[in-house]
């Protein structure tokens, strides 16, 4: 049996990014030899120089200084060369910069997770130059969407965990809230705690009106005074049978909730909240943190926008309204988002080419 492909996937510390990469490598065709580096969460002295160097790698086809590299990850470097990687998995502008520099050093390929992306969309395709690489063949570094692990499958054994460690009937009828917090800049008193807290409330009846039940969570970014309104007026509801205060217990739950609920509810503050439900095949309603003085549900500016109104338009995802329908949502283990499937099928001739 050959030998299988060595990978290093890097993490950088953050859970949507790590979910990342660990969805690009349940992408991967065949297990791969897989080798996890985190990067230290502070930035390392020299970063900013080997950002320069990145700029040049890609414009000029120049090459980062290993000794930098060997500076800045100290012994990983060495772990990582012995190691002998084909194929570097990164998601995050900053694990994506190592990555491709530590490609462009050990003559790897990269593989980088991008949520800046429209689902349903072609790939970006950048090729590392094949007269700088010992084998023939191009090396190709796909930058996808959205990828991240929460495929049904993966979706509903986190739940069926969760539900044995909460005491929870998983063929109940559930849906989940995750709540998030406003985007960066905004500041939380730019959110309406009483109208958020009125539209939970309303969602708690149409839950009783659907015979479902109720799983809410918060993070790290619902600000204070929201998560106190919510537990004060929302968390002893009788149809909410789970509410995480992150505060106090900061487990990850998304999984578990995807895997439970056939109709998921997001703030529209994470991108990578909204394609990973996407990606488990549910059905996904936005709950706006911001509203116009009309009245009217606001995105978040810049990337957030671009990302959102698209799958708006198209009747992807849909905001909570008094005319709201329930999205279709698909919850067969055997199912595969259209990302999932070209992902697979553009790392499935990488991985030929590398092997």
């Amino acid at each position: 049996m050959a030998p299988r492909l060595p990978v290093t996937a890097l993490l950088d510390g953050r859970p949507g990014h790590e979910s990342q990469v660990r969805g690009l490598l349940a992408c991967l065709p065949e297990p791969g030899d897989v080798q996890f580096m985190t990067l230290p969460l502070d930035p390392l002295p020299g970063e900013r120089q080997l950002a320069v160097w990145a700029l040049a790698v890609r414009h000029l086809s120049a090459k980062p200084p290993i000794g930098l590299l060997q500076e800045l990850l100290g012994a990983d470097y060495d772990i990582i060369a012995r190691h002998g990687p084909r194929l570097i998995i990164a998601a995050g502008s900053r694990a994506g910069l190592y990555s491709y520099c530590l490609a462009r050093i050990l003559w790897a390929s990269t593989v980088q997770a991008m949520t800046h992306g429209l689902l349903k969309t072609a790939f970006t395709l950048n090729v590392v130059p094949a007269h700088d690489h010992p084998t023939p063949g191009p090396q190709v570094v796909v930058v996808s969407t959205a990828p991240n692990p929460y495929l049904p499958s993966i979706a509903a054994e986190a739940a069926r965990t969760f539900a044995t460690s909460e005491g929870l009937d998983p063929r109940a009828t559930w849906w989940s809230l995750l709540v998030g917090g406003p985007p960066a800049g905004a500041g939380a008193a730019a959110v309406d705690d009483a109208l958020v807290v009125a539209e939970v409330l309303e969602l708690c009846r149409r839950a009783t009106e659907a015979s479902a039940e109720l799983l809410i969570s918060t993070s790290r970014r619902t600000p204070p005074a929201l998560t106190d309104a919510l537990m004060q007026e929302v968390a002893s509801q009788s149809v909410v049978r789970f509410f995480q205060d992150f505060r106090k217990d900061d487990r990850r739950t998304a999984g578990a909730l995807l895997g439970l609920g056939r109709q998921v509810f997001l703030t529209p503050d994470s991108i990578s909240m909204v394609s990973e439900a996407l990606w488990a095949g549910r059905g996904v309603t936005l709950l706006p943190l911001l509203r116009s003085p009309q009245g009217t549900p606001l995105l978040p500016p810049g990337k957030h926008a671009r990302f959102l109104t698209p799958l708006l338009d198209a009747g992807d995802i849909r905001w909570v309204t008094p005319s709201w329908a329930p999205p279709l949502s698909r919850t067969d283990p055997a199912y595969r988002h259209p990302d999932f499937l070209a992902i697979q099928t553009a790392l499935r001739r990488l991985v030929t080419d590398l092997s």
